[in-house]
């Protein structure tokens, strides 16, 4: 839990963390009514289903129920985790291969940006989360032009893991 530190400097990142390490360590409720809109101002990348779970929201009805105004975040349909650019090349060499001929074959930018291109039941979520923790520092800006990618997958990896 967090003690000293004020949900107001909890940023995407840090839910991220929390999310592939599974640490638990933010109260689910401060997470979805104060900190995921803040967070994710200029982003949709920010994890939100773990929290919602927590919070007892397990479906699109009792989301809507709840009265939240996440829809940003929730509301995300599967395409909206694909970078364009990226199809042909994923459609091209890649489609015919499992996610991990994909991680094994190409750069960990690569990688990144094609595994959204697969199909839910192609994608293994524990696969997934390792290849995010073996790449944890690529989800950081100020290290990797490819955050954005990076951040992309963790919140997919959020929507495929807890969400609905």
């Amino acid at each position: 839990m967090v003690a000293g530190i004020g949900y107001a400097t909890i940023e995407a990142m840090d839910l991220i963390v929390d999310v592939l390490h599974e640490k638990d360590c933010y109260d689910a409720r401060q997470i979805v009514d104060n900190v995921v809109r803040r967070a994710g101002k200029n982003t949709q990348n920010v994890p939100v289903f773990k929290y919602l779970r927590q919070v007892g929201i397990d479906s699109a009805d009792a989301y809507k129920a709840s009265g939240l105004a996440l829809d940003k975040w929730v509301k995300r349909d599967l395409k909206d985790f694909r970078v364009k650019m990226y199809s042909a090349p994923f459609f091209r060499k890649h489609r015919h291969q499992s996610m991990r001929d994909v991680i094994d074959g190409c750069t960990p930018e690569n990688a990144s940006a094609y595994i959204p291109f697969f199909s839910r039941d192609k994608i293994d979520l524990d696969l997934l989360r390792q290849f995010l923790i073996a790449n944890e520092e690529k989800l950081d800006y100020s290290n990797s032009s490819y955050a954005s990618n990076f951040r992309k997958l963790a919140a997919l990896y959020d929507k495929l893991k807890w969400g609905w």
